[in-house]
């Protein structure tokens, strides 16, 4: 499922699980990494839908502080050569395992 189309289903909750679980110092730096993937991804030749996932991904990994020592940009590019992989393979979301 894409950010696009998860958000139209959670977009009243997603904000306020965000915050609740986010440290505030990623939470203020998470616009710039997201700024950083959609503008990354069509001067790689990457789908927007693909940086869309790279965004949910990385929001997923930000609030659950298993990169918690990682560079923001760092883990950025991480999850936008991950969704890529994803695209290129055909997997979905629901099979990617976040390991703590």
């Amino acid at each position: 499922m894409s950010l696009v189309a998860w958000h139209s289903t959670s977009e009243p909750f997603y904000p306020v699980l965000l915050k609740q679980n986010m440290p505030q110092a990623l939470l203020l730096q998470r616009g710039e990494l997201v700024q950083l993937l959609l503008r990354s991804a069509p001067c790689l030749g990457i789908p927007t839908e693909v940086a869309h996932d790279s965004v949910q991904l990385l929001d997923r990994m930000l609030a659950s502080g298993a990169a918690a020592n990682v560079s923001g940009r760092l883990l950025a590019a991480a999850c936008l050569h991950a969704m890529s992989q994803q695209d290129i393979n055909g997997t979905t979301m629901s099979e990617l395992r976040l390991v703590p």
